[in-house]
C-alpha cells in the first residue's frame, strides 16, 4: 500500500509541484501586498461586503437557525435557494465551519482554488497534450495566476470556474476519444451545482471542444459525428438532472425576474488593441475599467507566434488551436456573441466573465510550442520582443491620447516594465540550444523568473486595486458584537412583546451593504434579484431607489416605514472601538399584516410622481381621502453652471452637458424658501436608474463646515429630506460630472411637504386591524387579526410569491397579490381568526425529486458500464482518455 502511495505520488509529482507553486506564490501576493497579516484586509469588495455574509447566514441554516427555501433577513423576504446557489453551494466552504475567523478562512478558500487550478491544468496537459515536465507545472501556474485569476480573488464565487474548466475540456476531449462518460457527467452536475453561471459559459465553451475534437477524430464520419452529439446532450441533461435540485428552482426565479441592461455595450469601449494590451505584466485594471483580464505569463507573447510560426505543426491543427480563439474574441467584440456567453444578460459591471478561457487557450498553445521553440533562431526572439516592445508602447500613447485619465491601464513605468521582461525571456530562449548541463541552469533560471514574473504582477495588481485599509475581520468581529447587544435590546422590548407584530430591522453605518444578511436583518433590501421584479418596480414609484438588481433603503419615508414593517434602526459607527449600537424605534410601525379597505385591491401605480402614489396609498388603504404629502406651490429659483434647460409645461426637462474646456462639471441649483413649518421633501424623475460612475450626483443641504455632501448612491430616482443652507433656504443641486456628458435627462423634480399630523390619522385607523402574531419563523407565521365589513382585506409587507400558502381558521384560502402584483394579500370574512402562513415552493420539491431520480439513475447506469467494460476486458474510464 505504502509504494503504491509513493508511487502515486511520483506520478503526480509536477502537478502536485504545479499546485504547491501556485498556493506559495499566492500566500506570498497577498504578504506582500499586505492583504495577509496586517495593511489591507484580505477582505475587499464583494469577499466583504457580500460573500462571506451568506455563507454565515447558509451556516445558520444548516444550524437550524432558519430555513434553506426562505429568509425575511435579505430584503423584505425573499427565497433563498437562489442565493445559495450563486454564493455558498461549494465543497470548499466547509473551511469556515472549522475556521471561525472568516478573514483567514477565506484566505485559505482562495490558495486551495489557485493550487487545485494549477493541478487540474497541469492534468489537462498530461492528458492532452502529453507534457510531463517542470515546465509544464509552470504554465499550469501561470493559469492558475493568470490575470483574471488574481483580479477576481475577491469576488470568489467565479474562481470554481477557473479549475473546472481544465477538467471538463480533458473529459470532453476524452469522451470523443474513447466514448468515457461517467467522470464528464458528474464534472457537469458539479459545476452546475457550485456555481449554476460559470457552469452555463462553461458549457458554451466546451461544447466548441466537442465539436472541433469530432472533426479532429472523426474526419467526414457523419454518422459517429450525430451518435457522439446525441450522447453528448444526454450527458448533459443527466448532469443538469443530478443538479436540479438547485438549478431548477433557481432558474425559476431567475426567468420571473427578467433583468434590463444596465450599461450599453459600448460602454465596453473594447478593441484588439484592448485585448492585446491586457496580455502584459501589470495591466489588470480595475473593474471599474471594464477590459478582459487575459494576462498569462509574458512567455505566451513568444511562444504563441512560435507556434502558428512552425511549419511542424500542421495547418488543421493550428485551425483548430485558432478557431476557439477566434470565437473568444468575436465573443469581446460582437454583442450578441457577448450576451449568449453571459446568459443572454445585459452588459454589465462585471465584464467578460469568461476572460480565463483566453488563458486557458494560450497557455495550452505555449505548452504545445516549448519543446519547438528550442528550434527556434535566436534573433527571432529578439525580433518578437522588440515588436511588443513597440506595439505595447503605441497603445500607451493610443490610450493617453483617447481616453479620460482613469480608463487608462498603460503607463511609461509599465512599458519599461514589460521591456525587461521581454528582453530578458528572448535571451533566456535564445540560448535553449545549449549544451545539456547549461541547458538544466538556464531551465531552472526560466522556471525562477516565470514564478517571479506571476509574484510581481499580482503583487501590482492588489496594491492598484487600493481599498481601504482597514482590518476588516476586526470590523466583523465589532459589528457581530454591537448588533448582538442591538437585537438583545430589541427582543427585550416590553411593546414589542405585548404587541407581537413581527418585526423587521434596518442597520445603519455598516461598512458592508450586504452584511446586514448575516448580522441582524435588513428593512427593504439588498439582492433583490432573487425577489419578484414587480416589488422593485413598486417600490421604485413609491420613491425608493431601485435599478435592474437591487433595492435599497434609499428614499424611504415615514409612511413606507410605517406600512412595510420598518420597526427599528441600529445605528452604529465601525471605527469607534468603544461605541455601542443606537436602537431607534419606529413607533408608528404597522405589523407585518393589517386589514384595509377593498379599495387597495384596485389600487395601481401610474404617475412617476411619488408623493402622489403615496398618497393614493393611503387612501386606498383606509377608505378615506387623506393626503400626507403636500405640493409646494412657491418659487423655485434655478442656477445653472456650464449648463443648458429645456424646460415644459411640466417643468425642467433635459440637462445638456455644455463642452466648455475650463470647467469638468455642470451643476443645477434649486433654492426656496418657506415659511412653513412642515418638512420638505424633493424626487427628480429621471429617465434612467443606473448605479454607476457615469451618473450624476443629487445632494441637499450643507454639513456642519460649510462643503456640499452626496449620498453615495449616485443619479438614485429617490425621495429625499430637503434640507436649509447658512441662508435659511431649502437647496439642492444636480452635478454632471466630465463623463455624464448628455447621457442623462431629469423627466421632471417633484417638491412636497410632509404632514405627520394626517399620517397619525391614518395610523390610528391601521393600528386597530393589525395583525397579532403568535409564532414566526423563516417560512411559517402564526397570526391572529379581526376583519370587519370595512376592512376585509389582509394587505401583508410579504412580496408576493406562489410559494406563500395561508390557511384561516385551519382552512385553506386563496391568496392574491395587490400593488401591481408586489405584496401579498388574502380577503376575510368579518370576524376573529387564526391563520397560519407557511412558504412552500413547489418547485424546490421538484427538484429535489429530480435530482434523486438523475443520481439514482446515474449510479445504476454507471454501474452497468461498470460491469460491461469488466466483462469485455477493458477499463476505459481508468485509461480517460
Amino acid at each position: 500500500m505504502k509504494e503504491k502511495v509513493i508511487g502515486g505520488l511520483k506520478k503526480r509529482k509536477y502537478g502536485l509541484l504545479a499546485a504547491c507553486l501556485a498556493a506559495l506564490i499566492a500566500f506570498f501576493i497577498f504578504v506582500a501586498s499586505q492583504r495577509l497579516f496586517g495593511g489591507y484586509s484580505f477582505l475587499t469588495s464583494d469577499l466583504r461586503s457580500q460573500y462571506v455574509h451568506f455563507i454565515k447566514l447558509f451556516l445558520r441554516s444548516l444550524f437550524g437557525e432558519g430555513t434553506m427555501d426562505y429568509t425575511f433577513e435579505v430584503g423584505m423576504g425573499t427565497p433563498t435557494i437562489p442565493l445559495y446557489a450563486f454564493y455558498c453551494f461549494n465543497p470548499f466552504n466547509l473551511i469556515y465551519l472549522l475556521i471561525a475567523d472568516v478573514s483567514t478562512a477565506s484566505a485559505i478558500v482562495v490558495i486551495l482554488k489557485y493550487a487545485l487550478a494549477a493541478y487540474a491544468f497541469w492534468w489537462f496537459e498530461q492528458r492532452i497534450l502529453r507534457q510531463d515536465d517542470a515546465v509544464s507545472a509552470v504554465f499550469a501556474v501561470c493559469y492558475a495566476l493568470s490575470g483574471y485569476s488574481v483580479a477576481f480573488y475577491y469576488n470568489i464565487i467565479y474562481t470554481d470556474g477557473i479549475y473546472m474548466l481544465p477538467v471538463i475540456v480533458t473529459l470532453v476531449i476524452g469522451y470523443v476519444r474513447t466514448g468515457a462518460w461517467r467522470r464528464l457527467v458528474l464534472a457537469y452536475a458539479y459545476q452546475f451545482v457550485v456555481m449554476f453561471y460559470s457552469g452555463y459559459i462553461i458549457g458554451i465553451f466546451s461544447f466548441l471542444i466537442l465539436v472541433l475534437t469530432m472533426v479532429w477524430e472523426y474526419g467526414s464520419n457523419w454518422k459517429k459525428y450525430l451518435l457522439c452529439l446525441l450522447r453528448f446532450f444526454g450527458i448533459v441533461i443527466w448532469a443538469a438532472l443530478i443538479g436540479a435540485a438547485v438549478l431548477l428552482p433557481t432558474a425559476g426565479y431567475l426567468l420571473g425576474n427578467s433583468v434590463d441592461d444596465v450599461s450599453s455595450f459600448k460602454a465596453l469601449q473594447l478593441t484588439l488593441l484592448d485585448i492585446y494590451n491586457n496580455l502584459f505584466l501589470g495591466e489588470m485594471q480595475s473593474v471599474d475599467v471594464i477590459f478582459p483580464l487575459i494576462y498569462s505569463g509574458i512567455m505566451v507573447l513568444f511562444l504563441v507566434p512560435v507556434y502558428f510560426l512552425k511549419r511542424q505543426i500542421s495547418a488543421k491543427e493550428k485551425i483548430l488551436f485558432a478557431v476557439p480563439l477566434i470565437f473568444l474574441i468575436v465573443c469581446s467584440l460582437w454583442q450578441p456573441l457577448y450576451i449568449l456567453m453571459h446568459g443572454f444578460n445585459a452588459p454589465n459591471y462585471f465584464g467578460f466573465k469568461f476572460s480565463y478561457f483566453y488563458s486557458f487557450l494560450l497557455l495550452a498553445v505555449s505548452c504545445r510550442a516549448w519543446e519547438l521553440s528550442k528550434e527556434t533562431c535566436a534573433w527571432k526572439y529578439y525580433a518578437l520582443a522588440a515588436v511588443n516592445i513597440i506595439l505595447y508602447y503605441a497603445v500607451y500613447l493610443l490610450q493617453k491620447n483617447t481616453l479620460a485619465e482613469e480608463m487608462q491601464s498603460s503607463s511609461i513605468l509599465g512599458w519599461e516594465l514589460n521591456a525587461f521582461f521581454l528582453v530578458l525571456y528572448a535571451a533566456l530562449l535564445s540560448h535553449r540550444k545549449a549544451e545539456t548541463d547549461k541547458k538544466k541552469i538556464l531551465q531552472k533560471v526560466l522556471l525562477i523568473t516565470m514564478c517571479a514574473e506571476l509574484l510581481l504582477n499580482g503583487y501590482l495588481y492588489n496594491v492598484r486595486q487600493g481599498y481601504a485599509i482597514v482590518d476588516f475581520k476586526d470590523v466583523i468581529q465589532l459589528t457581530d458584537r454591537l448588533l448582538a447587544g442591538a437585537l438583545e435590546q430589541i427582543r427585550q422590548d416590553e411593546q414589542l412583546r405585548e404587541e407581537r407584530k413581527g418585526f423587521r430591522i434596518q442597520c445603519t453605518d455598516i461598512d458592508s451593504p450586504g452584511a446586514s444578511a448575516s448580522y441582524g436583518y435588513r428593512g427593504l433590501g439588498y439582492f433583490s434579484t432573487v425577489e419578484n421584479r414587480r416589488l422593485r418596480d413598486a417600490l421604485f414609484r413609491l420613491g425608493y431607489y431601485t435599478n435592474t438588481s437591487l433595492c435599497a433603503d434609499y428614499g424611504g419615508t415615514a409612511v413606507t416605514r410605517m406600512l412595510f414593517s420598518q420597526d427599528y434602526m441600529i445605528h452604529f459607527y465601525l471605527y469607534q472601538q468603544e461605541s455601542a449600537a443606537l436602537v431607534e424605534h419606529n413607533e408608528e410601525c404597522l405589523s407585518l399584516g393589517f386589514m384595509v379597505s377593498e379599495g387597495v385591491k384596485e389600487y395601481g401605480i401610474r404617475s412617476d410622481d411619488p408623493f402622489e402614489n403615496l398618497n393614493l396609498l393611503l387612501q386606498s388603504m383606509i377608505g378615506v381621502e387623506t393626503a400626507c404629502f403636500l405640493p409646494y406651490e412657491g418659487e423655485i429659483l434655478l442656477r445653472s453652471d456650464n449648463m443648458v434647460m429645456t424646460m415644459d409645461e411640466y417643468g425642467l426637462k433635459y440637462l445638456i452637458w455644455m463642452d466648455d474646456p475650463e470647467l469638468n462639471k455642470g451643476r443645477i441649483s434649486f433654492a426656496m424658501g418657506t415659511d412653513s413649518s412642515l418638512p420638505l421633501y424633493a424626487y427628480f424623475s429621471e429617465d434612467k436608474a443606473i448605479r454607476n460612475d457615469l451618473s450624476p450626483r443629487l445632494v441637499s443641504g450643507t454639513s456642519g463646515d460649510g462643503s456640499w455632501f452626496a449620498t453615495d448612491i449616485l443619479s438614485c430616482p429617490r425621495v429625499f429630506a430637503m434640507e436649509k443652507n447658512e441662508a435659511g433656504l431649502y437647496e439642492a443641486e444636480i452635478i454632471m460630472n466630465e463623463k455624464t456628458l448628455d447621457a442623462y435627462h431629469f423627466d421632471q423634480y417633484y417638491f412636497y411637504y410632509y404632514d405627520e399630523e394626517r399620517l397619525q390619522e391614518a395610523y390610528k385607523i391601521l393600528a386597530g386591524h393589525q395583525m397579532k402574531i403568535t409564532g414566526m419563523e423563516g417560512d411559517t407565521i402564526e397570526a391572529v387579526v379581526t376583519a370587519d365589513e370595512d376592512m376585509p382585506v389582509l394587505f401583508t409587507s410579504i412580496p408576493y410569491d406562489d410559494g406563500w400558502k395561508v390557511s384561516v381558521d385551519g382552512e385553506r384560502i386563496e391568496t392574491f397579490s395587490v400593488l401591481d402584483g408586489a405584496f401579498l394579500a388574502v380577503e376575510l370574512a368579518p370576524g376573529e381568526h387564526t391563520l397560519i402562513f407557511t412558504y412552500d415552493s413547489g418547485i424546490n420539491r421538484i427538484g429535489r425529486a429530480l435530482s434523486m431520480i438523475g443520481l439514482l439513475t446515474y449510479i445504476a447506469g454507471a454501474w452497468i458500464s461498470i460491469r460491461k467494460e469488466k466483462a469485455d476486458g477493458t477499463d476505459r474510464q481508468a485509461e480517460g482518455i
